[in-house]
This record gives structure tokens, C-alpha cells and sequence, in this order.
């Protein structure tokens, strides 16, 4: 039940960010570094996010508990805003609220939506729907503003998660990486480079 912050490049020792009592799924850092933003499975399996500064008063933050599940958290590149999937219709959504207080929470997709990713930008938000790949323009400013979703396209054959995004969006905001399973690709497994 520990986050760590370790350098990609291995130049330093891992950083232990945070100690919890319960289990911990997800953890998003902000671009800036100052805030860490998990979920944690606690008593009766409650979906519940958190958020911390990672200096000056570090003290555990409530965001979303003991409320419908939540998962999927995606903090925008301005640090203003979170994007992340729920359901208290019974149908997970996607929803943006505005980080770190939380105040204001708007529904974004139409039909149904898991997996939020900001572009580098922040001017689209991409989620999954159904089988295809949407994205929602955003207007950047002090009050989220957001278009009609649309299709990008589709995602047959593509790994989805229930705990965490399975794709990430290229600094550009054209390209995506994605896992797509073995059996849809026609391969019996990877590619070996040993010599035969």
C-alpha cells in the first residue's frame, strides 16, 4: 500500500510519496509535481479519490468518497480540472470536476464513457465509449466549457481495464499507443530476434 516516485532514467533512488491503510489502485501526479492524486479500494470495496500536495501542508484530501464508483482519474494539464469515469446512473460516464475543490462537477460524455485522457494541450479530452475512441473539445479558462463528443475510431480489438487507462496520447495529440491483444492480431505470439 505504497507510492512511489522513481526516475525514468534510474539516476536516482525511488521517492516514497505515500503510505496508506488501504489498498491503492491508481495514482496520478500532477504536471507541475506539486499534487498526487490516487484511489483507494477501502472498507466495502468503496472506489474512493484522494489527492495530496507533495509539499507545504500534505495532509490526505477527500475528492469523491462513500459516493457512486469512481475510477479512471485524469488530472488536466493545467492542474485545474479531473477527469475521471462513474456511475451514478448506472452507466458509467465521464465526468470533469475542478480540481482540487471539487465544487463543480459536469457530465461529459453522452452515452456512456470510460478511460479519460487529456491531450497535452488540454483542448480535447479522449474516452472510451462503446467500441469506439471519442474526444471533446475543451475551451481553455476558468470555467470548463466542452463541445458534442465525437467518434475518432473504433477499438476493436484494443485492451480496456476497469482500474486504469490502457492507452496514452502522444504529445502532439495525433498519435495514440494502445494494447491490442495477441489473438486479434492473428499472431501466435511475439516476434522472436534470436537467430533460428
Amino acid at each position: 500500500y505504497f507510492i512511489y516516485r522513481q526516475q525514468v532514467d534510474g539516476s536516482a533512488p525511488s521517492e516514497l510519496l505515500l503510505r496508506h491503510t488501504f489498498g491503492l489502485w491508481e495514482a496520478e501526479l500532477s504536471r507541475d509535481g506539486r499534487w498526487l492524486v490516487l484511489r483507494s479500494d477501502e472498507a466495502g470495496a468503496n472506489a474512493n479519490f484522494y489527492a495530496r500536495r507533495l509539499d507545504g501542508d500534505t495532509a490526505l484530501v477527500a475528492l469523491l468518497t462513500d459516493i457512486n464508483l469512481c475510477m479512471q482519474a485524469a488530472l488536466s494539464p493545467d492542474g485545474r480540472w479531473l477527469a475521471y469515469a462513474s456511475n451514478p446512473t448506472g452507466r458509467r460516464d465521464i465526468y470533469v470536476a475542478s480540481f482540487p475543490d471539487m465544487k463543480s462537477i459536469r457530465l461529459v460524455s453522452r452515452d456512456g464513457g470510460t478511460e479519460p485522457r487529456w491531450a497535452q494541450s488540454g483542448r480535447e479530452l479522449f474516452y472510451k465509449s462503446g467500441s469506439h475512441l471519442m474526444v471533446v473539445d475543451v475551451t481553455p479558462g476558468p470555467t470548463f466549457v466542452s463541445g458534442v463528443p465525437r467518434r475518432l475510431f473504433p477499438l476493436d480489438g484494443y485492451r480496456s481495464a476497469r482500474n486504469r487507462q490502457q492507452y496514452d496520447v502522444s504529445p502532439d495529440g495525433r498519435r495514440f499507443i494502445m494494447i491490442q491483444s495477441l489473438a486479434d492480431t492473428g499472431s501466435a505470439g511475439l516476434p522472436s530476434s534470436a537467430p533460428a
